[in-house]
């Protein structure tokens, strides 16, 4: 299981670099559903033992691990306005945990685990170490870009000046 601070990391990390954008309603689409798919543990674990839920694909890295919740959680993004970032933070979340452990990819339809199987703490490592290069590589575009601007708008400044 990754720690939902590296899912979150990695869905910043990759809005900040894919979108290039200003605007803090993508970063929060992108935190909010790159957070989503872990819900599961919270929600449909107490109806596992109560007894209202059974079956795999309630269980952690289920249903809302799946291209179908993907789908749903991009239609819904669409929908408001912000389908880039809730693709990016949603299929993060799916990509880290197929690299690091499994995932039931095509529930509800398949209930079989897709994925890489080695240590979590090691998926960790590996994951939180991409998403820290991401997130550097991220903010030396973002200012390298708003250096570019200012030096362009100095330039235009300066222009109309000696004209």
């Amino acid at each position: 299981m990754v720690a939902d601070g590296i899912h979150i990391l990695l869905s910043i990390a990759l809005v900040m670099v894919l979108l290039r954008t200003d605007r803090v309603e993508p970063y929060l689409v992108g935190i909010l559903t790159a957070a989503l798919p872990d819900l599961d543990r919270y929600l449909f674990t107490p109806l596992i033992y109560e007894g209202y839920l059974s079956g795999a694909m309630w269980s952690h890295r289920g249903i809302t691990h799946s291209l179908f919740a993907f789908a749903l959680v991009a239609g819904l993004g669409y929908a408001v306005g912000y389908w880039r970032p809730a693709a990016i933070g949603h299929g993060s979340h799916l990509l880290v945990d197929f690299w690091t452990g499994g995932i039931r990819l095509f529930a509800p339809f398949n209930l079989r685990l897709h994925g890489l199987y080695y240590d979590w703490m090691l998926g960790n490592v590996i994951v939180g170490s991409f998403a820290s290069i991401v997130v550097t590589v991220g903010l030396g575009l973002l200012i390298y870009r708003d250096r570019t601007r200012e030096a362009t708008t100095l330039a235009t400044h300066a222009t109309r000046w000696f004209r």
